[in-house]
């Protein structure tokens, strides 16, 4: 089973308020692998919904961090105004933080059971709809306003096939 799932830091931030360093979508069985960093922790969170620098509203010149206070399992948010657009360095971290959320989608175990599941044709078409949003991700460099103005791929659904 696919679950949604955030990383947060239990050394930072105060008790009701650890910043959550990443999130994304794993199977179920991966969430313990979530955490890699000392202070990093993993938690199932299906109620999450990340808040973001230039989507719903909110001012892509933002500095956004979310926060999750482990006691009573709620989310929070702050964002700070900027002035200044996105460095390449910056876009270039964002775009391969995305890529490392995704990577459970090229492990051959998963394959297989999406193929289990659902047969050969449509798990090649779920694997071939990650491959071209990885590879879109891989391509922002390459696009003409960037890294001041760029258009993000959408990533597919997480569920399997």
């Amino acid at each position: 089973m696919t679950v949604r799932f955030i990383v947060y830091r239990s050394d930072l931030g105060t008790a009701d308020a650890r910043p959550i360093v990443r999130w994304g979508f794993c199977p179920d069985v991966c969430l313990v692998y979530q955490a890699v960093e000392p202070g990093e922790v993993a938690a199932d969170a299906p109620g999450f919904v990340p808040v973001v620098a230039g989507r719903g509203g909110i001012d892509p010149a933002a500095v956004v961090t979310n926060y999750y206070d482990p006691a009573a399992s709620t989310f929070s948010v702050t964002a700070i105004l900027g002035d200044t657009s996105p460095t390449a360095d910056q876009q270039r971290r964002l775009r391969t933080e995305l890529l490392y959320l995704c990577d459970w989608t090229e492990l051959n175990d998963v394959a297989i059971t999406w193929v289990a599941r659902v047969g050969s044709a449509a798990a090649t078409a779920k694997r071939d709809e990650w491959r071209a949003y990885r590879t879109a991700l891989r391509d922002l460099p390459a696009q003409s306003g960037f890294p001041a103005t760029v258009t993000w791929p959408t990533a597919p659904n997480p569920a399997t096939p």
